[in-house]
């Protein structure tokens, strides 16, 4: 693209962010492919579980539940205090790994964390746009697809990576060097993209009238600013 001094939009890997409650922080890692409990006061580790692959985005903690998205292809549940697993949910149709940076992952990484709302777990798979990408919605306690809102939505054409942000009826995703795009919450049918192409970056978040902000951008004219979207309208 002719794009000098072009940065990675990938960068969850140089630190860790941590999510933490009570006395207690969790991380994971891409180094070791595992999830880490500390103890906040002391720093000593208090159990970690390993998945098949590394952990870019950190977990999320909810009602005393703690979710992981991996470079497996898979996200699990995990009981926050122990580390026992609840339950595994794999959002990829099969096996396939493809090497990258020295490691075997699968075709399709959960790059965006989870994120719970309404008793749901969403998650994304995705790596490559010429490859179908997952959006799915779970049960959160069960980790399977039943009742109204829970679906596992094949989309073409999409890279999805970076943590989901929702309001009360879409669901914001970022593409790295693309576009965010936005879908329905209840069904992850696709509403339409946000900004131009190349307006890209992995970080959002949701204000509370409804207005997306996204950002950094780097490619096609973006220059690192940030950018608000209503959420409605999409401009």
């Amino acid at each position: 693209a002719k794009i000098n001094n072009l940065a990675s939009m990938r960068n969850f890997d140089p630190s860790y962010a941590v999510t933490v409650v009570g006395e207690r922080v969790w991380y994971g890692s891409s180094v070791d492919d595992a999830v880490h409990c500390l103890d906040a006061g002391s720093g000593k580790e208090l159990w970690s579980v390993t998945t098949d692959g590394p952990v870019r985005l950190p977990p999320t903690w909810h009602d005393g539940r703690l979710y992981a998205a991996s470079d497996d292809g898979s996200v699990m549940c995990l009981e926050a205090t122990s580390g026992t697993q609840l339950w595994s949910y794999a959002a990829v149709p099969d096996a396939r790994r493809i090497m990258v940076d020295g490691k075997l992952i699968s075709t399709w990484p959960c790059r965006t964390g989870v994120l719970i709302q309404s008793g749901r777990a969403f998650f994304g798979a995705s790596l490559l746009p010429w490859q179908p990408s997952y959006l799915c919605a779970v049960n959160a306690v069960t980790g399977h697809r039943d009742g109204s809102g829970t679906y596992r939505v094949a989309h073409d054409g999409m890279t999805l990576q970076g943590p989901l942000v929702a309001s009360a009826d879409r669901l914001f995703v970022s593409q790295g060097r693309q576009q965010p795009i936005v879908c329905e919450l209840d069904t992850g049918a696709l509403l339409g993209t946000l900004g131009r192409s190349g307006d890209g970056g992995v970080w959002g978040l949701v204000t509370d009238d409804g207005v997306f902000m996204h950002g950094r951008g780097q490619n096609h004219g973006a220059d690192g600013e940030l950018r608000g979207f209503d959420g409605g309208s999409r401009e």
